[in-house]
């Protein structure tokens, strides 16, 4: 049950992540009808309300034109899913079964408490003030969990991954369970932009020459690898992803040896210091277990659920009005 809500709580976000855009957004909002599904329509209206937050997104994050394509792919793949969404309604009920009232109640609880508001009445409030019926909202609400119910108990119990299809899947794929070989260096990085490279370069270099032990003191002071300096200019990095000219004067036999100068054109001075070699590993079939049965399981139900929803639409009129 802990899925199904998650599953719907998504809506709160839509209503009231967005206070500034409800006016721009609703205004061009109409009940302008762009299917129907066996006679019931489909409107721009049923679409904006699971849309509008990424369309917000989209408007404000990316030019004219990219947003206007954006927001039309979005608009056109949440019509086909409820499309899909309806004709699943319209199989319910020919053969309604009980939905539990007390799972609706406890999505309506969770978004509640997702809004900021201390009670039901007040969350209700809410959703009046954006604009939205509340009778309106739950009646949604309750269509997405029935959805759920039914994919639930018509595909997902149909489930089973055998033992087989986990040992297979762990031997064709044994590169997705093993971690490469990774190095762990220090590294002493002197940027050639810095107005002061050339004093800064002989500074370290002679300290170096007087005494190498001061190395990681160095580092400290003087590292200009800002991505690198919550970590102290440690860098742990699989040893095939280490860049090519790292690759051309590091092996394993220089751990803890100054490597360095290394002069690369257009960036600076780099000294480095690898410590460590960390060896690969490759998680057994008991560690990866559980892994690879709910990625199996998910496959199957989205072929199900695919296979279950192109039944329904074959026996369905759907018609498109744009």
């Amino acid at each position: 049950m802990k899925k199904l809500r998650c599953a719907v709580l998504f809506f709160v976000f839509i209503m009231f992540s967005m206070h500034g855009a409800d006016g721009s957004v609703r205004k061009k909002a109409t009940d302008s009808v762009l299917a129907s599904v066996n006679g019931e329509p489909v409107s721009l209206s049923d679409i904006m309300f699971e849309t509008q937050n990424e369309e917000y997104y989209f408007a404000n994050s990316l030019d004219q034109q990219k947003a206007s394509k954006a927001i039309y792919d979005l608009r056109k793949k949440t019509l086909e899913e409820l499309i899909d969404r309806k004709l699943i309604l319209m199989e319910y009920k020919k053969k309604p079964f009980p939905i539990d009232n007390q799972q609706i109640s406890n999505v309506l609880d969770d978004m509640a408490v997702k809004a900021n508001c201390r009670t039901r009445s007040e969350f209700y409030e809410k959703i009046r003030a954006s604009g939205l019926s509340v009778d309106d909202f739950r009646r949604r609400v309750e269509e997405r969990i029935t959805v759920q119910y039914v994919i639930g108990r018509e595909l997902y119990v149909k489930v089973n991954i055998s033992p087989k299809a986990v040992y297979e899947y762990y031997k064709n794929n044994e590169n997705e369970f093993s971690t490469p070989d990774s190095v762990r260096m220090s590294i002493l990085f002197l940027n050639s932009a810095n107005k002061d490279f050339e004093s800064r370069k002989k500074a370290v270099a002679d300290a170096l020459n007087a005494n190498p032990s001061d190395f990681y003191s160095l580092v400290s002071e003087y590292s200009e690898l800002t991505g690198l300096k919550k970590n102290n200019f440690v860098l742990q990095t699989p040893l095939q992803s280490l860049r090519s000219e790292f690759k051309a004067v590091f092996n394993e036999k220089k751990l803890n040896q100054i490597i360095g100068p290394l002069e690369i054109s257009g960036e600076g001075v780099y000294y480095l210091m690898a410590d460590r070699i960390i060896p690969g590993r490759k998680k057994n079939l008991a560690e990866v277990q559980q892994q690879i049965i709910r990625k199996l399981e998910e496959k199957q139900r989205e072929k199900a659920y695919a296979e279950y929803v192109k039944k329904l639409r074959s026996n369905a009129i759907i018609r498109y009005m744009f």
